[in-house]
């Protein structure tokens, strides 16, 4: 039930504007999009169960509690005249709690504490993010 993986992800926007696409990259956890001409992301993960509670009601079951860790490192080569580091990392760790609800739809529900090491683009003076996960699936 333990897990460490890897995560890359790489984009390139054209900047004479050709084309323009929606904005659907994973930037490092915790910050903000950045205006970039250039990007990666590198992130380390670990995960592993805290308990196995098995509670619940008749609509509503609490299966697992786990911990993620994870780490981010994200690279971007900025658009012209725009002055910014172009390094973006992130560590920290999410709280999940894994439920069962009316006997059909399992829901994650977790709690994310990022910490940024490096200036956010849009929100400078920001050094840590928290954030409500949601992780539904429907289909």
């Amino acid at each position: 039930n333990h897990s460490f993986y890897v995560d890359a992800d790489f984009a390139k926007r054209d900047n004479r504007r050709n084309y323009l696409f929606s904005d659907n990259f994973v930037y490092a956890r915790g910050y903000n999009a950045v205006p970039f001409s250039r990007i990666y992301r590198l992130g380390l993960n670990y995960q592993l169960p805290l308990c196995y509670p098995d509670v619940g009601l008749n609509w509503a079951y609490l299966l697992r509690i786990r911990l993620h860790l994870f780490g981010d490192y994200s690279q971007a080569t900025l658009r012209p005249g725009i002055v910014s580091p172009g390094t973006y990392r992130s560590a920290g760790a999410a709280l999940y709690f894994d439920t069962k609800w009316f006997n059909y739809l399992t829901l994650p529900i977790g709690v994310r504490y990022s910490r940024l090491l490096d200036r956010d683009y849009e929100e400078p003076a920001r050094t840590s993010r928290l954030e409500l996960l949601l992780q539904l699936q429907l289909y």
